[in-house]
């Protein structure tokens, strides 16, 4: 518990916060940039899913593995 919100809560902000950046900076509509920016909870929403299902499971292994591809995909964003 600690790891998700030491690690991946701070990055899942930073990646929202990056990616509304982004998809403002680029709409044209007020509409179409809230609908654009909703697409970052799809990959938490599968996370999500696939814990349910029993398909993964949130161990420290995994949890330090999406905290990894979240720190990769902000340092991708901020460039």
């Amino acid at each position: 518990m600690g790891l998700i919100l030491l690690a991946v809560v701070p990055l899942s902000a930073l990646l929202s916060i990056g990616w509304s950046v982004i998809v403002s900076s680029r709409a044209t509509d007020v509409r179409a940039a809230q609908l654009q920016s909703m697409l970052i909870i799809i990959p938490f929403f599968i996370i999500y899913i696939l814990t349910e299902i029993g398909s993964i499971t949130l161990d420290t292994g995994t949890i330090g593995i999406i905290a990894g591809v979240i720190l990769v995909v902000d340092i991708v964003l901020s460039f």
